[in-house]
């Protein structure tokens, strides 16, 4: 019993990581389709992973927001200039730095991925 408590505290702690990964990733393209349905299956199952899944899919959206927003391309990315995401709506949280990706097809590219899944995760709120 007290093995398994220990491995319960290390599975939370990792999970606690995941807002920090996200911050300022580089790699969303790529990296989040490969985690989403993981992601998504651990939100709908597991009620008290939701805080920091929920913490990492708003970190992504902002900075991807934010990064598309200063490169000019939010009406390209089909995004919209007001709304939660807007300049006013967005936090100014360190953490929710733009993304470092300073070429335009990077992140329209990011915020595909974002914008493929976001239906499933929607739903699952």
């Amino acid at each position: 019993a007290a093995r398994a408590a220990v491995c319960r505290t290390l599975e939370m702690q990792l999970w606690h990581t995941l807002p920090a990964f996200a911050n300022q990733a580089v790699d969303i393209a790529e990296g989040f389709p490969a985690m989403a349905r993981d992601v998504g299956t651990a939100f709908q199952n597991r009620a008290d992973l939701r805080s920091p899944i929920c913490l990492a899919l708003g970190r992504l959206c902002r900075q991807a927001w934010r990064g598309a927003s200063e490169a000019g391309i939010l009406a390209e990315c089909g995004l919209l200039g007001s709304g939660p995401f807007s300049a006013a709506g967005v936090s100014e949280e360190a953490e929710d730095t733009p993304t470092p990706t300073t070429e335009t097809d990077g992140l329209k590219a990011d915020i595909q991925a974002l914008q493929r899944f976001a239906p499933n995760f929607l739903s699952l709120l």
